[in-house]
C-alpha cells in the first residue's frame, strides 16, 4: 500500500518537471526500543535525549512515549554506521 501511495507522489512530481529522492537517515538517541530488532537504541554516548517518539503498540494504540536512555557506541560502532 505504501508502494503504491508514494508512487502516486513521485508521478505527480515528476510529471511537473521534479526531482524527489529517499533520505535515510540514523535517528540515533532519539528512537525507541520497540524499533529496533535487539531492543536497544544506540548513539555516540549514553546521554537522555529528553524526548518522547510516537510509538504504535502491540494494541495497536499509538502513544508518545519517553525516549530511552541509548547504549553508548564504540569509536568503531559509529565509524560503522556513519
Amino acid at each position: 500500500q505504501q508502494v503504491q501511495g508514494w508512487r502516486q507522489v513521485t508521478d505527480a512530481v515528476h510529471a511537473a518537471g521534479g526531482r524527489i529522492y529517499a533520505q535515510l537517515w540514523h535517528v540515533g538517541r532519539v528512537s525507541h526500543a520497540s524499533f529496533h530488532a535487539d531492543g536497544q537504541t544506540v548513539a555516540p554516548s549514553a546521554l537522555s535525549p529528553q524526548a518522547q517518539v510516537w510509538v504504535v503498540g502491540e494494541d495497536g494504540v499509538g502513544r508518545m512515549l519517553d525516549c530511552p536512555v541509548p547504549r553508548a557506541l564504540s569509536e568503531q560502532e559509529i565509524a560503522a554506521v556513519v
